[in-house]
């Protein structure tokens, strides 16, 4: 059996167990290129369970509170604008764009090309009904050093994919290469 489209296979989340991913390959079935002889296999990947933390959070003073992870990494969080601390909102907001920035990075890394810088400025938008939350985000990615729009709108396809933070949202999120 020969592969059709090795540098088109892609992942997609099984919808029966999110540990999984699911390998969609075109492949023929019986080495001769005929249309009748494609047929779709699935190949079903477990993924290797991970766990995050402990990162720590402990009051300074009323509002204000010092946030350490396991890697000694330290800064501060709190409620209000304050130039000496991040809010809660700031903090999602940097999750997000810091990962689908890392997701970009790797995807661009997969397909063997060079991204060069990559900027983003992200916005949230609060919802209208309760619960207090976050309904959108709104990324602008701008690729400065890389010219290809079109491979850049499909790596950004990609990094949204295989992010993290975005996969665990419950918020629409909107990209936009700029």
């Amino acid at each position: 059996m020969h592969l059709v489209g090795h540098e088109e296979r892609y992942l997609c989340l099984s919808k029966t167990a999110p540990v999984y991913l699911r390998c969609c390959l075109l492949v023929y079935s019986s080495g001769v290129y005929d249309s009748d002889d494609l047929r779709e296999a699935d190949m079903t990947i477990k993924l290797k369970p991970k766990s995050y933390g402990p990162l720590k959070v402990a009051s300074l003073e009323p509002a204000q509170f010092s946030v350490s992870n396991q890697f000694g990494h330290e800064y501060a969080a709190g409620d209000g604008d304050s130039a000496e601390f991040s809010a809660p909102s700031d903090l999602i907001m940097s999750a997000l764009a810091s990962c689908m920035a890392i997701s970009l990075e790797m995807a661009a890394r997969h397909r063997k090309v060079t991204l060069g810088r990559v900027n983003i400025t992200v916005n949230a938008d609060r919802a209208s009904s309760l619960p207090i939350r976050f309904d959108s985000f709104h990324l602008e990615i701008a690729l400065p050093d890389y010219k290809d729009r079109e491979q850049a709108e499909a790596l950004i396809k990609a990094a949204k994919e295989t992010c993290t933070v975005s996969n665990t949202l419950n918020a629409e999120i909107h990209l936009k290469l700029v």
